[in-house]
């Protein structure tokens, strides 16, 4: 099997190239700090919360045989549209390696080109990823059925390791959002505190952010919260509770599964 990588949409083999040599895994790091302290022996670590981003190297080789080119020259142009197009945003990525499991990379960089046979090339890709690997599964909506429009509790199980970031969407279809508030695990973490201005809102616990659609319709003003949700290892148990009847009709989960 010639393994290979999907990246911004495009198969690798797509452009008539494969990894030629199977890439070192890495761990994303955590980031925190050492403050030393007269006196005493060790550094205070001061964890910043977060992991570092990942920085992938991906040696490929050219099959030219798999997509017809007439020369190195149209195989360069193919592999240099394809990679440098640069917006500032992160793609979706996947490999062979991860079957099952995407992350969102930039490519960073390619090394120069050589030419190792006629009409085939050789070289060097790098990226720097996020440091997550996301589950397809994760991807998935949960659509639980409700039986109340002023109380709900559904669970949630994250098979993963680590804690997921979900997005949650609230519908009240052809209402308005009354004030709720939503818990996680038995604790009140976030609160609808008036009426929306839609009858949906959307809570992005990646994003820490709320919005109506779009990201770019903010939603902020009308929630408070303690912080976004968040599914621990196992079973979660996410409830909605309003006093008022009528307070919402659906709910949609995306739970963004996720592992290092």
């Amino acid at each position: 099997m010639r393994h290979s990588f999907t990246y911004n949409g495009t198969d690798l083999r797509t452009i008539g190239f494969f990894i030629a040599t199977p890439p070192k895994y890495q761990i994303a790091k955590r980031n925190f700090d050492f403050t030393s302290v007269y006196g005493k022996n060790g550094g205070v670590i001061s964890d910043n919360g977060v992991f570092d981003n990942v920085e992938m190297q991906f040696e490929v080789n050219s099959y030219p045989y798999i997509v017809p080119n007439e020369s190195n020259a149209e195989l360069v142009r193919a592999f240099a549209e394809w990679l440098t197009v640069w917006d500032g945003k992160y793609k979706i990525f996947r490999d062979t390696y991860n079957p099952g499991y995407f992350t969102k990379a930039i490519c960073t960089g390619v090394e120069p080109i050589e030419e190792v046979a006629p009409l085939c090339l050789s070289t060097t890709i790098n990226f720097s990823r996020e440091p997550f690997w996301y589950s397809d599964l994760g991807q998935e909506i949960i659509r639980p059925k409700l039986t109340s429009t002023q109380n709900a509790e559904i669970e949630v199980y994250n098979p993963e390791n680590y804690t997921a970031e979900p997005l949650i969407k609230i519908i009240n279809t052809g209402s308005k959002i009354k004030p709720l508030t939503l818990s996680v695990n038995d604790s009140p973490i976030l609160m609808i505190t008036k009426e929306t201005s839609q009858d949906h809102i959307e809570l992005d616990s990646t994003e820490q952010s709320a919005y109506f659609n779009v990201k770019t319709n903010l939603a902020n003003s009308y929630i408070s919260c303690t912080q976004f949700p968040v599914l621990s290892p196992g079973l979660n148990i996410i409830k909605l509770s309003s006093t008022e009847a009528n307070a919402f009709k659906a709910l949609e989960i995306k739970p963004n599964f996720r592992r290092l």
